[in-house]
């Protein structure tokens, strides 16, 4: 519980230095590696990662998700955003 706390903290200070999203990096890393499931079982996400910043993980869930529907089929590190595909 200790350690719990003091990763809570720390990413607190992190997070006010601009240095750290407020979600656990291992819980948006899940959702990326589980997309494809995710979108072929119409899969509902429900996690507890968000920590300090749980809209925010949500919110880039959200645009992953929209992205991959977009362009099935793509790793979601190789899907670029809107602008970025519409200049290619």
């Amino acid at each position: 519980m200790i350690r719990l706390e003091m990763n809570l903290a720390e990413n607190a200070e992190a997070m006010a230095a601009g240095k750290h999203d407020g979600w656990e990096p291992t819980c948006w890393d899940g959702i990326q590696q589980s997309l494809e499931v995710i979108s072929e079982k119409s899969i509902k996400i429900i996690v507890n990662g968000g920590a300090l910043n749980p809209d925010g993980l949500a919110r880039k869930t959200q645009k992953l998700v929209r992205q991959y529907l977009l362009f099935p089929g793509e790793h979601p590190d190789s899907i670029p955003d809107r602008g970025e595909r519409a200049q290619t």
